[in-house]
């Protein structure tokens, strides 16, 4: 299960990945968690990683394989 720590780490590094330099930095990724309060231990959590950036691919990711679409569930 990714903590809060993690998925702000990710996010953080996805969007400096989005930024060109010397031009306006692009609009970076939006990730949610449900559910977004406190998560039991060996609860569910679904991570959604979502972005209004022209021509950008977002992938996630778990345990090492790549899974499609824009939502991951753990």
């Amino acid at each position: 299960m990714a903590s809060a720590l993690t998925v702000l780490f990710l996010r953080c590094w996805l969007a400096g990945q989005s930024g060109v330099s010397g031009q306006l930095p692009a609009l970076g990724p939006s990730i949610s968690v449900s559910p977004s309060r406190v998560i039991p231990l060996g609860g569910a959590v679904t991570i959604r990683c979502q972005c209004r950036c022209e021509a950008r691919r977002l992938l996630l990711y778990k345990d090492g394989i790549e899974i499609p679409g824009d939502e991951c569930c753990w």
